[in-house]
């Protein structure tokens, strides 16, 4: 079930904890598309990169029943996880992802934490379409051709 929670006091993030992020609409808001927790006071990250913060990402129908949710491999996402207070102590590497129930294609795009303010998101970045490599190709092709041509016309004058 997607959700918001709200805690009212000082929150810990520790190793071996768990968050279970159900997402039945990628692009929809917190707490209505995925699940969020709001933490009125401060929000402390004590898990390591050695023994991680957890965070499972579930798909959700959108009738909230298990299943693909609303997700499009092609676009970004940045999904708010906690908002806080303040936080403390936050570094991408002290969590780990488990997509193991995210049942939509992911197209090889790669998922990532951040912290936003006083937020932490979870992240999706898609890979560029082929067009775009192809592109991004010929546009440096041009600027090598254009650096070249110059270096060869100065060379010719007698400029170094």
């Amino acid at each position: 079930m997607v959700g918001s929670l709200l805690f009212s006091n000082a929150v810990t993030l520790g190793s071996g904890g768990v968050y279970i992020l159900n997402v039945t609409d990628a692009s929809g808001l917190a707490g209505v598309g995925y699940s969020s927790v709001t933490v009125a006071g401060a929000l402390t990250v004590t898990a390591t990169p050695g023994s991680p913060f957890a965070v499972n990402l579930v798909s959700l129908n959108p009738d909230g029943s298990a299943g693909p949710a609303t997700f499009s491999a092609a676009s970004t996402y940045s999904w708010t996880l906690l908002s806080a207070g303040s936080i403390v102590g936050f570094a991408p590497a002290d969590f780990s992802l488990n997509t193991s129930a995210f049942q939509n294609s992911t197209a090889g795009g790669v998922f990532s934490f951040s912290e936003n303010g006083n937020a932490i998101d979870l992240n999706f970045t898609p890979v560029p379409e082929p067009s775009t490599w192809l592109l991004l190709t010929a546009g440096l092709g041009v600027l090598l051709f254009v650096g070249n041509r110059k270096r060869l016309i100065d060379r010719s004058l007698g400029k170094t």
